[in-house]
């Protein structure tokens, strides 16, 4: 059972599997108007996960981290994430965070990874009370589901990706922009429903 989770103004989310029994509360402020990269939620996700047994690979970190961007805009009129998703064949795509990432390939991703060689790693800052506690329900959420499941779950008919790709027959323009109104309509239904 995913634990309840304090984020500040509450509202209730429920897992689809157990949606009577999981409940958990998001807030919606920020500490000032700093957007963070792709790759600072993805290593600060591989940070959170060190002490569970919980893997992730690049389609899952890319999956992941589209989820944390989904959930915030449920709630918040401008997301935390720099970057808009892009609609990829196997779903929605950070371009930034697979220029860093895609070297690995279908392998585990177990530490931290540098934007640029020599510079430090990006992370969320530690006084991101409400991104942090976003980013750790998402990982309560989603975290044990495979980078192929949240694949399917990401692009499932009716979802911001489909949406976007059926806008344009199928046939997606190199580098389309899953546009934020899509999300905020899409993720605030599934708060409704949760909510019921």
């Amino acid at each position: 059972m995913i634990p309840i989770v304090v984020f500040g103004m509450f509202f209730a989310l429920v897992s689809q599997s157990v949606r009577e029994e999981n409940k958990v509360a998001m807030g919606s402020t920020k500490i000032n108007n700093k957007t963070y990269s792709p790759l600072a939620v993805a290593n600060t996700i591989i940070r959170m996960i060190e002490d569970k047994e919980i893997e992730v690979n690049h389609m899952k970190l890319q999956k992941l981290v589209y989820l944390c961007y989904c959930w915030w805009l449920a709630k918040n009129e401008e997301p935390f994430i720099s970057e808009e998703p892009q609609v990829w064949k196997y779903g929605p795509v950070f371009f930034s965070l697979y220029s860093v990432l895609r070297s690995f390939g279908g392998a585990k991703i177990k530490e931290p990874q540098q934007a640029i060689y020599g510079e430090e790693a990006p992370f969320i800052e530690e006084n991101e009370k409400a991104i942090k506690d976003v980013i750790e329900w998402v990982i309560a959420k989603y975290g044990e589901m495979t980078g192929t499941k949240l694949s399917e779950l990401t692009h499932e008919v009716g979802s911001p990706w489909h949406t976007m790709a059926k806008k344009h027959n199928f046939k997606v323009p190199l580098y389309l922009a899953i546009d934020k109104e899509v999300v905020k309509n899409h993720y605030r239904q599934e708060l409704q429903v949760a909510r019921t």
